[in-house]
């Protein structure tokens, strides 16, 4: 055995006898309790679990071990990679000597994301009306919770008109302004994550419905129709008049900004989860009128902004009462919650003290103009706070800072 000599000298002791194999240590720490190194698993019935036996001993696979487990799988003959495609096409022209203007089409295609879909759904039509999809008579094949799979099936495209304008510097300033006009739209599950697949996520509608994904083919995550940034960093003019003192004072300033407006985040209705598949992914119905305004703040005790009409909403029906709505009618994304603007300011002087020692000030303020963003609404039809807007985002922040370099 080999012990390594540049350990601190406090860890000394511990290697000071030691043997090829120690079923138990303690090691004292000053201060702290021992810690304890006995064999975790020594009260565990059947000993250490770890490596699993493979094949896994018959036992494992006892009514109460899978019946009341939910479980993730994939099928190899359908997987596929994922594979995106980017193209774009781009004109740029110089108006002036330190000015330039480009416009470009950006998009993207993307094919075999990954998506959770429950093939176990519960039946809510049919001669198996109230069963799984994995329900057998023979108890020990029945299958009662749900199963996972990696549903490769993920499609999503992006498509962006981009206009830019640049200054490069010249008298003390650069700046930069981008507006991009875009739609990002895909069939991801609503609320799922694409890189990892766990049961109690899937698609609205049960896999025996046709064209099941249709309720979850709208804007992505990330979709933002209109996004307007400008950036710049401008050193102040010299003032060359005044005396020594003056002009120490004033010059040598230097501003930074960034400012960005954008249009609001998708938003997804949900409703009562009354469909009968134990999915519980069930969506509003919208009677397809102007879904913004009304007064859903009305009785609310705390500070509130009403923005979703809850009149033009109203909880799905169900499966035994009207066909056509029993999943709920609201396509992913088809809202957009409230804009947002913030512009970011700094200040920055750097006061010469010696030849190679100076102090530096800096003044940052984060949404100088304390601009309210509100939040998104409460999108749970059933929620009491449905349609309300209940928070939002920071006010304006400022920090000062003295730093000292040599």
């Amino acid at each position: 055995m080999f012990y390594d000599t540049r350990l601190p000298a406090a860890f000394g002791n511990i290697f000071a006898n030691a043997v090829p194999y120690v079923a138990s240590v303690n090691v004292s720490f000053a201060g702290n309790s021992l810690a304890n190194f006995s064999n975790p698993y020594a009260s565990i019935t059947g000993g250490n679990p770890f490596p699993a036996p493979q094949p896994p001993s018959p036992s494992y696979f006892s009514l109460a071990n899978y019946q009341n487990s939910s479980f993730s799988t994939f099928n190899p003959n359908t997987f596929r990679l994922a594979e995106t495609n980017s193209f774009n096409l781009t004109l740029e022209q110089q108006l002036q000597k330190t000015l330039s203007v480009r416009i470009a089409y950006v998009g993207s295609t993307s094919f075999h994301q990954i998506n959770p879909t429950d093939i176990n759904p519960t039946w809510n039509q049919g001669p198996n009306l109230g069963k799984r999809v994995y329900y057998s008579a023979t108890n020990t094949q029945n299958y009662t919770n749900q199963i996972a799979t990696v549903d490769t099936g993920g499609i999503a495209n992006y498509n962006s008109l981009q206009a830019s304008l640049q200054k490069r510097v010249s008298n003390g300033l650069t700046a930069f302004l981008n507006y991009t006009w875009s739609k990002a739209i895909d069939n991801n599950a609503f609320g799922s994550s694409v890189t990892a697949v766990v049961p109690g996520s899937s698609y609205v509608l049960p896999i025996y419905e046709p064209n099941y994904k249709r309720l979850d083919h709208g804007a992505s995550d990330y979709d933002h129709r209109n996004v307007l940034t400008m950036s710049y960093v401008w050193v102040l003019p010299k003032f060359n008049g005044g005396n020594a003192a003056e002009r120490y004072a004033i010059n040598g300033w230097q501003t930074n900004g960034i400012l960005t407006m954008r249009s609001g985040n998708p938003l997804t209705v949900s409703g009562a989860n009354v469909d009968g598949t134990n999915l519980n992914r069930d969506r509003a119905v919208w009677n397809g009128q102007n879904p913004y305004g009304g007064n859903a703040c009305t009785g609310a005790t705390t500070a509130c902004r009403s923005y979703l009409n809850t009149a033009n909403f109203s909880q799905n029906p169900g499966f035994a009462t009207n066909l056509a709505l029993t999943y709920g009618n609201i396509v992913k994304g088809s809202f957009v919650g409230p804009r947002f603007t913030s512009w970011d300011v700094s200040v920055i002087r750097a006061f010469p003290i010696h030849e190679a020692v100076q102090m530096e000030f800096r003044a940052e303020f984060f949404n100088v103009l304390n601009h309210t963003n509100f939040g998104d609404p409460q999108v749970s039809q059933t929620n009491g706070a449905f349609g309300r807007i209940t928070s939002a985002n920071d006010p304006r922040i400022g920090q000062l800072s003295l730093k000292l370099d040599f």
